[in-house]
């Protein structure tokens, strides 16, 4: 069964949410180092989601 909290609490929904927002604030802003940094975090934790959601879509 797919551990839909421990899930969240990886994905962090609120958390990411708010850093996309910061991205584009940071682009507007001229900010772009900053943005890529937040961009660079999305990544990883997109990865690491992709992969338990693959761990888990292979049970």
């Amino acid at each position: 069964m797919f551990d839909i909290d421990a899930f969240e609490k990886m994905w962090e929904t609120e958390y990411l949410c708010d850093r996309i927002k910061r991205v584009t604030e940071d682009v507007r802003a001229g900010r772009y180092e900053s943005a890529l940094d937040y961009l660079h975090m999305l990544q990883d934790k997109s990865r690491v989601a992709a992969y338990l959601i693959t761990q888990q879509k292979s049970k």
